[in-house]
């Protein structure tokens, strides 16, 4: 008996300590063979249609032609542009210089290589007789009685009628308009014009310009002993010292730097 109970004992221990014979059938027998089908296999073979090709520009594609050297819009005296305020000259609350009794400013400096001064002014009386002069001299006179001149060229309307005076002759041309009007002046070696928009224009030959000297710009007018209404109002001015810039019908492409 004691041997059959030592021999029952001996089997169960050999079998405890070889543990079970195989896995549960309920575990995976061997983990996945590859991953997930969900993930993507490769990147993108190329960028987006829709990305940009090119960085924009930041370079505008119009290009002023020209600068202007020195603009005024009259509204109030400014000293780094003329000498000194004339004895009847008058700056409104509405942005315009008034001048009677033929008074004329001169630039505080003077300008080589003029070629375009460009003006607005309101002509709404018979004798307003609004004048632009170019001198060579700091100190400019004009006589009405003869329309002589020295060393300088003058731009003006006497009343009805426009003229354009040079060192030795001038032209004029019937000029009875009025409203908000703007006149052009351009200069060459050997030509001088005088445009207005209402009237059309007058040109001259003269070689006034041909030797690239200094000159000093006057503007003013007003009739001499008139009435108040016979002022001549600016409303702005802009002297133009290089080549190339527009004529008034494309002045927009034209940009402004205050002297």
């Amino acid at each position: 008996m004691l041997v059959l109970l030592f021999i029952l004992v001996c089997f169960s221990c050999k079998a405890f300590a070889e543990g079970p014979s195989s896995l549960p059938t309920f575990l995976p027998s061997s983990l996945p063979s590859s991953s997930p089908t969900l993930l993507p296999t490769s990147l993108p073979s190329s960028l987006p249609t829709s990305l940009p090709t090119s960085l924009p520009s930041n370079i505008p594609t119009q290009i002023p032609t020209c600068s202007v050297d020195v603009y005024d819009n009259f509204d109030y005296y400014d000293s780094s542009i003329w000498n000194e305020l004339c004895s009847f000259c008058v700056y409104s609350s509405l942005s315009t210089l008034s001048t009677t009794e033929n008074s004329l400013m001169r630039t505080s400096r003077s300008f080589t290589d003029l070629k375009m001064i460009s003006a607005g002014y309101i002509r709404d009386a018979s004798c307003n007789n609004h004048m632009i002069a170019i001198s060579i001299d700091d100190v400019f006179t004009f006589s009405f009685e003869s329309y002589s001149t020295i060393d300088a060229v003058v731009f003006f309307y006497d009343c009805e009628y426009k003229y354009l005076v040079g060192l030795s002759h001038g032209v004029s041309k019937s000029c009875p308009q009025y409203g908000n009007l703007t006149m052009e002046l351009t200069f060459t070696d050997n030509m001088i014009e005088f445009y207005d928009d209402s009237c059309g224009t007058l040109s001259l030959s003269e070689t006034f310009f041909a030797s690239n000297e200094n000159y000093y710009v006057y503007i003013g007018g007003g009739a001499v002993g008139g009435e108040l209404s016979d002022e001549a109002q600016w409303n702005w001015i802009s002297i133009d010292v290089e080549s190339g810039c527009d004529s008034i019908s494309n002045s927009s492409n034209i940009t402004y730097a205050t002297d």
